[in-house]
């Protein structure tokens, strides 16, 4: 298949990504076949559907389209983990130490990155708070703080860039079956019924005595 492919499309192939993407992933597989445990990786071969079904293809087109915005986000959510993590280590880093808590959550940046990590997913976040509340019972006020920020803006505000990216597409597509020039056409058309109209009432006015 690849071979039929750049006898039809020639060095124009590789002008589509799409057709590029299908044919390095057919090179690699070939390529490290004796390897063992790159073999594995042949799994990778399934991604072809993607150049194949339509609808596949203007998704990943789609994100593709977002990843400016997404590393906007991604910076922003970057500042903010650090800004928690170097709080929450100065407020919380004896905790571990005097042995009132069981595990390492905010003992150091690195524990406090991950700690983070794991509450922004919403994995078992209360009970690390309740742990901390014991000691210091206004801690829920700074987990909640970044619950609300990162588990519900943050990510919300990434939900919400690739959905408006996928309904620009969508709405894109809609015009490509439409067409600029039949719309412009019932445009033309519409403007024509509608002064047609008016003439004729207005000629109907005149003769009125």
């Amino acid at each position: 298949e690849s071979s039929m492919q750049i006898l039809f499309h020639g060095w124009t192939l590789f002008k589509d990504g799409f057709l590029t993407f299908d044919l390095l992933i057919v090179v690699m597989s070939w390529a490290l076949e004796g390897t063992q445990v790159i073999r594995a990786f042949r799994i990778f071969r399934a991604l072809r559907l993607v150049t194949r079904i339509s609808t596949m293809r203007n998704l990943v087109l789609a994100l593709f389209s977002v990843i400016p915005k997404m590393t906007a986000i991604f910076m922003l959510l970057l500042l903010i983990f650090y800004i928690f993590a170097v709080m929450f280590t100065q407020l919380f880093k004896d905790l571990y130490r005097d042995g009132l808590v069981p595990e390492p959550y905010f003992s150091g940046l690195a524990y406090s990155l991950f700690t983070l990590f794991q509450m922004m997913t919403l994995d078992e976040w209360a009970n690390i708070q309740y742990e901390i509340a014991e000691t210091y019972s206004w801690a829920w006020i700074p987990f909640l703080v970044f619950i609300v920020i990162t588990g519900f803006v943050v990510v919300n505000l990434i939900i919400a860039v690739i959905c408006d990216a996928v309904h620009v597409m969508g709405g894109d597509e809609k015009a490509g079956l439409i067409g600029d020039d039949d719309e412009s056409y019932f445009s033309r058309e519409s403007n024509r019924v509608y002064k047609d109209r008016e003439g004729r009432m207005s000629g109907r006015e005149n003769n009125l005595p």
